[in-house]
């Protein structure tokens, strides 16, 4: 016997909704749970058949299904919900089809803007560096199983290919002072590295050294006439590297350091060493920790630069730092406590008196900050985050002048996808 809605009482209606909702719950909360228990038993599953290598992604695999799974509830949730009440308040065929209609849409329309919101960046960019009249900036790009390096106009935004290198790995650009060259890497199986050199034609495009060894780090000296790079020393393969200094010619080489500083223990460096002016002193970055070496007296102890920034996180996080054009200052990037987590920002700092200046503001999270070998430009990426997840989605590159510290947003294309 079909029931008439308007005998129920207020309370009796405001009830099945309460119900009804009390069952969208439920099904919002067992599928992603039964799809994480497939997730998970495919895992085991997989891992014992061996039919799909998935990589990393083995690890997150059940996680990823009850993520999907709670988009998917996001809409059948509300779906059950209006179905329960519909049926005890015993609407038409009619009011049924219409409201289970416009709510799937709504909802469906609701999970859709979720997964917008959600969808990570898909292209593979870094900041190389950036020609100290500001002219053009170097980014590598990393589409599929290599890399190359583009030139970015930074007038036009027009982005095109630096050399016409066959496939392999470019990296660790670096511009001459004067913005006539380019020094940088390339290895054909992103094991062992050469440090090639070419104009901004990148079609003289040859490799620096005639000695073999795997470098990598070159970094113009301010006068444009030594290239200092980094090379893998010590008793096996990986084993440290030791900074070394080279003419543009590449005849002379000489070794700088001994310290085989190692990437997988103190300090693991996140961006390329900087060299003094004069040659006396070296800075590393670490992540948590600014380092600075003397060239002149090698046994000397390293100092570790500790800047006393404002709403600084317990442990400092920094992206990469540079000397001053009159090397009395340390340039860095590093993160700072905001309201909705870490902001990077731009500092300038007295590695004496520890005293600091914030050039930048309100950039967000931010990352690949490089400052031009003279020092007057600076170049870095100032990320937007996805809703929820807060997972990096897109970026902008800012341009900026370091005497001013004014910003400039620039657009680019042509870059791989």
């Amino acid at each position: 016997m079909a029931i008439d809605s308007s005998n129920l009482s207020i309370p009796r209606k405001i009830l099945i909704i309460l119900y009804g909702l009390l069952a969208a719950a439920a099904v919002v909360l067992l599928v992603p749970l039964c799809a994480l228990v497939v997730g998970i038993a495919f895992t085991f599953a997989n891992q014992t058949m061996h039919w799909f290598d998935l990589g990393e992604t083995e690890s997150w695999l059940g996680i990823i299904f009850a993520l999907y799974a709670l988009y998917a509830g996001i809409v059948i949730g509300p779906v059950v919900w209006w179905r329960f009440c519909a049926k005890r308040l015993a609407l038409s065929q009619r009011q049924n089809k219409i409201g289970t209609t416009a709510v799937a849409a709504i909802f469906a329309i609701v999970c859709l803007w979720v997964l917008h919101g959600e969808q990570a960046i898909t292209n593979n960019i870094s900041l190389e560096a950036v020609a100290d009249d500001g002219r053009f900036v170097l980014a590598q790009s990393s589409p599929s199983g290599s890399s190359a390096l583009y030139k970015i106009e930074t007038s036009t935004g027009a982005a095109s290919r630096l050399t016409s290198m066959p496939s392999g790995y470019e990296g660790d650009a670096t511009i001459s002072p004067d913005g006539l060259q380019v020094a940088f890497t390339y290895s054909n199986d992103e094991r062992n590295h050469t440090i090639m050199l070419t104009d901004l034609s990148g079609k003289n495009t040859k490799p620096l050294l005639r000695e073999g060894g795997n470098d990598s780090w070159p970094q113009f000296s301010r006068d444009g006439k030594t290239i200092y790079f980094m090379r893998t020393t010590g008793v096996a393969s990986g084993a440290g590297f030791d900074l070394f200094s080279t003419s543009l010619d590449g005849k002379i080489v000489t070794r700088l350091t001994h310290q085989h500083f190692s990437f997988n223990g103190g300090p693991y460096l996140q961006a390329a060493p900087a060299v003094s002016s004069d040659g006396s002193q070296l800075l590393l970055t670490s992540n948590d920790s600014l380092r600075l070496y003397s060239l002149a007296s090698l046994n000397q102890q390293p100092t570790s630069v500790a800047f006393r920034l404002p709403n600084s996180p317990p442990s400092p996080l920094y992206v990469s730092a540079y000397f001053s054009p009159d090397d009395r200052n340390i340039v860095f990037m590093a993160a700072a406590e905001g309201k909705d987590g870490y902001e990077y920002d731009a500092y300038r700092g007295d590695p004496t008196s520890r005293d600091v200046q914030r050039i930048t503001n309100n950039n967000g999270y931010a990352s690949d900050f490089r400052v031009s070998t003279g020092g007057k430009k600076a170049v870095f990426l100032k990320w937007k985050l996805s809703r929820f997840q807060k997972l990096p989605r897109g970026f902008q590159l800012q341009l900026m002048d370091m005497q001013s510290g004014t910003v400039i947003p620039l657009r680019f294309a042509g870059l791989p996808q």
